[in-house]
């Protein structure tokens, strides 16, 4: 909405029909209180799917940005299901209504994407992880073996720490080494003597200040099926995800007048709620010359002197065809810049 009114101030309409849709759209939810406090609330659960959008175009987006989409589509629903059962505004936004209809195309993206993604996806498709058990039978199977390597690993150091007597052995992992035993420096000449046995299992990878670190055929073995299984876990859900960014492009211009048209309520309700808060005036219009304000505010210096419990004097303004120039004197701060710019 924020970008939608910085887009309308610096291009107004000239067309008086558009001009009065326009403030007929900001009057509808003048008049329906209940229905714009309502719609405020709802599009506090919109996400930007615009700037979304923009991201998985440029190649820039991630498994968020889907799922702002199928956030934004979904809320969309809700918004559209709510302004549809009230008369008064059915038939003033009729335009914007048919404009967030959830088409076939849609809706079957909305559908796909909610079946596809996790509820909370992570922030980068790198990261994996955000594709929903259930969606795709191989990628099921594929996690279910990395979790069940973890129980492995687990039982691999409750065997080691029974063979070698020393409790505080613990199978750990980093970028570098991968897998690998770790003890204290404590246990260092027991885990020493037990590698230079002629049937020991366990090898030799680093000695540091405080810790001794090692490894065996079987961790090996095992981290290379852990290894296996992430890859190529990770590359079925980066299929899956370019996937999903090509079916919303190719749907973009869909998804965009749906996002365009939120824009548009997100800004009518919002200077509905302002004329409220302001006690601002719809104005006549006609394609006259004719100017003529009838006590005539300025919105900032009026906004600036509540903070102070003073009072805005109103002003009137009448430049007509046939009286068109007005010479305006006074001192210095009796408010000759303010009445020039509130009229402009």
């Amino acid at each position: 909405g924020a970008r939608m009114l910085q887009s309308c101030l610096s291009a107004p309409l000239t067309n008086l029909d558009e001009i009065t849709h326009r403030l007929n759209r900001v009057e509808c939810f003048i008049n329906n209180p209940a229905m714009r406090d309502l719609l405020r609330e709802q599009l506090k659960a919109i996400p930007d799917m615009e700037r979304a959008l923009a991201r998985l175009s440029v190649s820039r987006g991630g498994p968020r940005d889907l799922a702002m989409i199928r956030d934004g589509l979904t809320q969309i629903e809700v918004i559209r299901a709510a302004l549809q059962n009230d008369a008064d505004t059915k038939n003033t936004l009729s335009d914007l209504l048919n404009a967030l209809k959830n088409e076939r195309l849609t809706a079957d993206l909305q559908d796909k994407l909610t079946q596809a993604l996790d509820p909370e996806p992570p922030m980068l498709a790198r990261d994996g992880g955000f594709i929903a058990s259930g969606y795709f039978k191989k990628l099921d199977e594929l996690k279910n073996l990395k979790d069940e390597t973890r129980r492995l690993i687990a039982q691999l150091q409750s065997k080691y720490q029974k063979d070698t007597s020393v409790e505080s052995l613990k199978i750990k992992f980093n970028n570098v080494l991968g897998y690998f035993i770790e003890v204290s420096s404590k246990h260092a000449d027991t885990m020493m003597e037990l590698k230079d046995r002629a049937d020991s299992p366990y090898i030799h990878r680093q000695t540091m200040a405080n810790a001794v670190r090692l490894t065996t055929t079987e961790l090996a073995e095992l981290e290379r099926d852990i290894s296996s299984a992430g890859e190529k876990a990770l590359a079925i859900e980066l299929q899956i995800f370019d996937e999903l960014v090509a079916e919303c492009l190719a749907i973009s211009e869909e998804i965009g007048i749906r996002a365009r048209a939120i824009s548009t309520l997100d800004m009518a309700s919002a200077l509905a709620e302002l004329a409220v808060d302001q006690n601002y005036t719809r104005p006549v219009l006609d394609n006259s010359l004719a100017f003529d304000i009838q006590d005539g505010r300025h919105p900032v210096v009026e906004t600036s002197l509540q903070t102070s419990q003073e009072t805005f004097v109103p002003n009137d303004c009448a430049l007509m065809p046939e009286d068109r120039l007005w010479l305006l004197t006074g001192p210095n701060m009796a408010g000759k810049s303010t009445y020039l710019r509130q009229n402009a």
